[in-house]
């Protein structure tokens, strides 16, 4: 396979992926929006981690990845703090 082919290939993998993730995040949106009129708080909670999750921001904060001794920042990047 030629080193274009594959470049093509992945040009057209990452932009169906984030049509695919715009996509959801509005649908999340919507239910978000529902849930909160409806006051069902733990659908709307489900549905901003699952936006968080999609657009990277359950990923560990930069500060925990420099400092691995910054106990406050890698409990939060770990989600310990939400215990």
């Amino acid at each position: 396979m030629s080193n274009k082919r594959l470049r093509e290939l992945c040009e057209d993998v990452v932009e169906r992926t984030c049509f695919d993730a715009v996509e959801m995040l509005a649908k999340l949106e919507a239910i978000y929006e529902k849930s909160m009129l409806y006051k069902e708080y733990g659908s709307a909670q489900r549905a901003v981690a699952l936006q968080a999750r999609i657009a990277g921001f359950d990923r560990p904060s930069r500060a925990a990845l420099e400092d691995p001794s910054d106990e406050v920042a890698c409990q939060a990047a770990q989600g310990e703090n939400d215990k």
